[in-house]
């Protein structure tokens, strides 16, 4: 038998005037329109083509249509992006083989951060399974399936046409459920393109809608003589508080409590609220540590945490840690990282401030907030950097303090790892409606993988493509996962991209200081990002001084139509708020 009997068949893909009767893979396209989804992050591939075919004729009809990244991480980046701006599940798919691995990093950090995302892998004919076809990600090859195993809620195979309906409303309604995150499923070339039957378009094809539980009276009634009984406490929101921001407010106003966020629930409160104290964990500011320092504080209510390394400041006994928690979340998994808290609460933070709100009085016997002895937001915003003026390199502090006073309110703000979060998080200003109950300040910090941001930008302009939105990334991010700028242009999005350029991996070099290691394989080539990005088709400046940062007019770049790109030249000498990962890292050594 000759080389070529062994290898698997060229696919031979069918134009839409040759398509007789639908195929499953319609039939898979059918299901996520019926649930309202829009867009398929991924790039095509023979292994995947009868997808692309499906999903063409679904544009052509009006339905949800492909949107093509420029690398497979990029396209699970834009669903995780997606996903977080609209509340939806976020869709991406890839070919067989290296398609595969290369989003492996976008679903992994989905799944640290809980983001409800559905992932589509081809996977070559299941006749050419063993046989070495090219890009066989079987059992028998590079095993996919096996790969998704440890960074997925639901992973599996679809062998057969009959299993596609149930095992994909599995992933869906897994990936949407109480414990939010990517479902994945491996489709065979052979089931997408087999004929489908018109019985098995017939029928509502419904997911299960997954509500948040509601406490049981008893275990209410506990929270309740525990507000009662606190002599002084604080709130402290985390990203599972999106969606009950605003009870949870009404409730601080009620009690004249103070409100602090975790890094990752920075932007679900307003900085000038006046009972706002800023930001408990990595890179956070000194008026939340001194509200939790306080020894007459005996109540700490934190909702919808995961209490991990950046939310709790490595872990710091002196912070959320203490037998004064109050643990309130959605997901009971997060209470593992709280045994010491004296109550646990699993629901619906939405619904448990709505009962509590209408049974305690205001006040409620509880002092004033005046007698905390620290001013709400004085050290949250005035917090002292190196101001400068003048032609000299911009400091980065400033650079995230002066654009967060010029975006419009409701900014978006998606920040990328490195330095660029590591400023964000300490000097960026969100100010927004209460209204709008979202979190405008996002991060892939559960993960940390570098590009992520600038993929996640994408995906919340394609959710939201009225709101402002600003990416901020740093040069070593860019080169890694810059290319999805071209995304942005020819989707016409408009999302303001900001390039930290120091010229070098800065938290790296940064990190090797701080911890007196070798300094060492931090220094980056001097790139010109803005030409890079007209190359893309996208507009651009670089500028290099104070004095040219003052002169850029944030809500004009907005107004013009498609993504623009600011090369921002910053004092590399400037040291990050990088001290609690510095003390996680040499408590490991």
């Amino acid at each position: 038998m000759k080389f070529q009997d062994l290898v698997a068949r060229p696919v031979a893909v069918k134009s839409l005037s040759q398509i007789k009767v639908l195929e499953y893979g319609d039939l898979l396209v059918s299901v996520l329109n019926e649930y309202g989804v829009k867009f398929v992050f991924g790039i095509p591939g023979g292994g995947i083509e009868p997808l692309y075919n499906a999903m063409a004729r679904s544009e052509k009809k009006g339905g949800l249509r492909p949107v093509v990244s420029r690398h497979e991480s990029g396209a699970a980046f834009m669903a995780d992006g997606y996903a977080r701006e609209s509340g939806k599940l976020g869709v991406c798919c890839t070919t067989t083989g290296p398609g595969a691995t290369n989003i492996l990093t976008g679903v992994a950090s989905a799944y640290v951060d809980e983001t409800p995302m559905l992932v589509l892998t081809g996977q070559t004919r299941q006749t050419s399974f063993g046989r070495g076809a090219a890009q066989d990600s079987s059992c028998d090859g590079v095993d996919i399936v096996a790969m998704f195993k440890h960074c997925t809620q639901y992973n599996t195979f679809v062998s057969h046409p009959d299993q596609l309906k149930e095992k994909l409303m599995k992933a869906i309604s897994i990936a949407t459920g109480s414990r939010p995150g990517p479902c994945h499923l491996s489709l065979p070339l052979d089931l997408l393109s087999s004929p489908a039957n018109d019985g098995d378009f017939d029928g509502r094809l419904a997911p299960l809608s997954f509500r948040a539980p509601v406490p049981e009276p008893n275990v209410m009634n506990t929270l309740i003589r525990n507000v009662r009984k606190a002599k002084k406490g604080v709130l402290v929101l985390g990203p599972g508080a999106e969606g009950a921001t605003n009870e949870i407010i009404q409730f601080a106003e009620q009690l004249d409590w103070p409100v602090i966020t975790t890094p990752m629930g920075k932007g679900l409160v307003s900085c000038d609220h006046p009972l706002y104290f800023g930001v408990f964990g990595l890179a956070g500011h000194q008026s939340a540590s001194k509200v939790l320092a306080d020894d007459a504080i005996d109540t700490v209510i934190v909702i919808g945490s995961v209490l991990d390394e950046p939310e709790t400041q490595s872990w710091s006994a002196q912070g959320l840690l203490t037998n004064k928690l109050i643990h309130i979340d959605s997901n009971e998994l997060h209470f593992c990282r709280s045994t010491m808290a004296k109550q646990h609460v699993c629901g619906s933070p939405k619904f448990i401030f709505q009962a509590m709100i209408k049974r305690l009085s205001k006040g409620a016997g509880i002092p004033s907030l005046k007698n905390l002895g620290v001013n709400a937001n004085v050290e949250y915003v005035n917090d002292p950097f190196q101001s400068v003026s003048g032609d000299v390199r911009i400091p980065p502090q400033r650079l995230f303090s002066e654009l967060s006073l010029k975006a419009p309110k409701d900014t978006r703000v998606v920040v990328d790892i490195g330095n660029s979060f590591l400023w964000g998080i300490h000097y960026w200003q969100c100010r927004h409606d209460h209204a709008l109950s979202k979190n405008i300040f996002r991060m892939g910090l559960g993960f940390g993988s570098m590009g992520w941001g600038i993929g996640a930008a994408i995906g919340t302009a394609m959710a939201e493509p009225n709101a402002p939105i600003i990416c901020f990334t740093g040069d070593g991010s860019l080169l890694m996962n810059g290319q999805e700028i071209s995304t942005a242009a020819q989707e016409r999005l408009n999302v303001l991209f900001v390039v930290l350029n120091d010229q070098c991996l800065g938290t790296v070099k940064h990190g090797q200081r701080l911890a007196h290691a070798e300094e060492t394989s931090f220094e980056l080539p001097d790139v010109d990002f803005a030409m890079l990005a007209r190359a893309c088709g996208v507009e651009s400046r670089s500028i290099a001084s104070v004095s040219e940062l003052m002169d850029v007019d944030v809500v004009e770049i907005f107004e013009a139509p498609g993504p623009y790109l600011l090369e921002v030249l910053i004092d590399a000498e400037q040291v990050p708020p990088m001290g609690a990962r510095m003390s996680a890292i040499n408590n490991d050594r």
